[in-house]
């Protein structure tokens, strides 16, 4: 399968387990035999869009777009942002 495959296979995975409308895919990544791909999702709405409360999922899907794995990695407010490296 095709990153881009992928990346829409770990967002129905998180919606489906989330029952959440994931916001983005932020890193989609190949690890033999596997991907990880990780997934922002707002877990709660706020009135004022800073404070919505985000979380980061990461999944790990197999080469037939099977789930294998996922996790939630992260919890934050939105204006907390999202480190870079």
């Amino acid at each position: 399968m095709k990153p881009l495959q992928i990346a829409l296979a770990a967002r129905a995975v998180v919606q489906t387990i989330t029952s959440k409308e994931p916001e983005v895919v932020s890193r989609c990544e190949r690890q033999d035999p596997n991907w990880k791909v990780m997934v922002e999702v707002i877990e709660t709405k706020a009135r004022i869009d800073d404070n919505d409360l985000l979380a980061s999922y990461e999944v790990e899907i197999d080469q037939h777009g099977e789930l294998v794995g996922y996790e939630r990695v992260r919890r934050y407010k939105r204006a907390q942002g999202v480190l870079t490296a």
